[in-house]
């Protein structure tokens, strides 16, 4: 009996790596600008970011106005094209921008960015791959409506702050491939011990109901 207590225990111990292993390819980044309240809008929300393909996925950035109304930048960026620059030396920026067309003609854009500042010479860090908290940061929006007025054929407004937004990533625990085998495996192991201590417990009901018969 004692052995058999001691199998199930190794079993379950088998399957816990998966609390422990991770990949730290994906680091969740959290936007906020909020803080200025003399642009049109505002982006609050965040990402993910692969440290080892440099996409950027799951995205809930939006910008809000800061007047109680709507404004050209002002929308949800779930679905925007993404673009990442880093390189050593120059100021790291990363952009969002969604844009509808009718005919091949611009309709409507939404952009906004975050960027590292230049000042004097001196680029603030910023890089998504390390995680972390970077502060002073520039945010850039811009919104662009086409109306058929002919006299008025579009609306367009742009506005920045330098230092005001802030970026904050921390690292997204992913289990690694060999941890969901080690879970699969662990309780394949359980299993089949449950499974053995049922089919003996119903061996000895059996051998004390037919001895009572």
């Amino acid at each position: 009996m004692l052995s058999r207590y001691i199998r199930f225990i190794c079993c379950v111990l088998f399957a816990l790596p998966l609390s422990f292993t991770v990949n730290a390819a994906i680091i969740h980044w959290e936007l906020d600008s909020s803080s200025y309240i003399y642009t049109d809008g505002y982006v609050k929300g965040g990402f993910d970011f692969n440290t080892d393909t440099y996409e950027i996925n799951n995205i809930t950035a939006e910008i809000f106005s800061n007047y109680g109304a709507s404004c050209l930048q002002c929308t949800l960026y779930d679905d925007a094209t993404t673009f990442y620059h880093f390189a050593p030396g120059t100021q790291t920026y990363v952009e969002f921008s969604k844009m509808l067309y009718t005919d091949n003609v611009l309709d409507r854009e939404f952009y906004f960015s975050v960027s590292a500042n230049n000042i004097d010479g001196i680029i603030s860090p910023f890089d998504l791959s390390t995680p972390g908290t970077y502060s002073g940061l520039s945010f850039k929006e811009r919104g662009y409506l086409r109306l058929n007025d002919p006299l008025d054929p579009s609306i367009f407004s742009q506005d920045d702050c330098p230092q005001c937004a802030v970026a904050i990533g921390t690292m997204v625990a992913v289990p690694e491939p060999e941890t969901y085998l080690l879970l699969l495996t662990g309780l394949g192991m359980i299993g089949w011990r449950v499974k053995g201590r049922s089919k003996t417990t119903i061996k000895r009901i059996s051998v004390k109901i037919s001895l009572l018969n």
